[in-house]
């Protein structure tokens, strides 16, 4: 079992990687919505939140058939999520926070009883922290100042992108702040109107981009974070690299079947099945 901090940095490498490398042209217009493949990039790592999801989901359930080997890699992920937003990931915490959440994780009711009440008040602090009162007012509070390195949400990046599109459809240009540019006016061209208070909503947003990837990450980051947890985990580094990559998991139907069946033919077939999935991707 690999220590939380380990996953979360090795998580949190990737995710910075994946956003440093998708173009600004990507977020506008709302071309991650649109069919003709015009944001490649950033659909990759939209896929990848669901990824990671069902990966911690499929490690957790298939984690043994009893409470007593299942409750502690519960833990873990909970721990996991914790190390990433002291990493300032939020994004990777988010994706772990929304597996803990998932209907096959909380039907666990053993498994939740038996965590340690530090794994209890961590968890606690997450539901705070991601609630989604007042428009998830106490992540917005954090991320409006926070310092590079930083791994904003993409979900509500692309949430006041969206906003701010579908609002321009009903914005009275007459009342608003806007330049008229007359190309071709005399060729009786229509004119054109450039919207100052739109552009201006965008350039806000994505400003939180640029500035939380001011400053990439360092391996004194873990460290620091690992000394903290005082654990440390089994496995290299390679197969850590290679599982947060490929992320094997079950498909979503099968996890969503599991009742939390404590018999062991139930877990030994998950189990099978997920070897099998980790092996095909190995190989792709």
């Amino acid at each position: 079992m690999f220590a939380p901090a380990q996953i979360a940095f090795h998580l949190t490498q990737i995710e910075f990687q994946l956003f440093s490398e998708i173009p600004q042209r990507e977020y506008l217009h709302n071309a991650w919505s649109k069919k003709g493949g015009e944001a490649k990039k950033l659909g990759k790592l939209i896929e990848r939140f669901n990824a990671v999801s069902f990966w911690a989901v499929t490690s957790i359930l298939t984690h043994g058939h009893s409470t007593k080997k299942r409750s502690p890699m519960l833990a873990l992920f909970i721990a996991v999520a914790d190390s990433c937003l002291k990493l300032q990931n939020y994004q990777s915490a988010m994706q772990i926070f929304s597996a803990l959440n998932m209907s096959p994780v909380q039907r666990l009711k053993d498994e939740w009883k038996a965590l340690p009440k530090r794994s209890q008040q961590i968890y606690a602090d997450l539901q705070v922290f991601f609630a989604s009162e007042n428009n998830f007012r106490n992540y917005r509070n954090v991320i409006r100042t926070v310092a590079a390195p930083a791994i904003p949400l993409l979900s509500m990046i692309l949430s006041d992108l969206t906003m701010i599109e579908e609002n321009d459809n009903n914005i009275d240009i007459k009342d608003s702040p806007a330049v008229t540019i007359e190309a071709g006016a005399a060729s009786g061209t229509e004119e054109k109107l450039i919207h100052f208070e739109k552009m201006t909503m965008i350039y806000e947003t994505l400003s939180v981009l640029k500035r939380c990837f001011e400053v990439s990450y360092s391996e004194a980051m873990i460290e620091s974070i690992a000394a903290g947890e005082g654990t440390k985990g089994e496995g290299t580094t390679e197969e850590l690299q290679w599982m947060l990559k490929v992320l094997p998991r079950l498909p979503e139907k099968e996890l969503y079947e599991f009742k939390g069946d404590s018999k062991k033919k139930v877990v030994k077939e998950l189990k099978k099945a997920y070897k099998t999935v980790a092996k095909e991707r190995k190989k792709a």
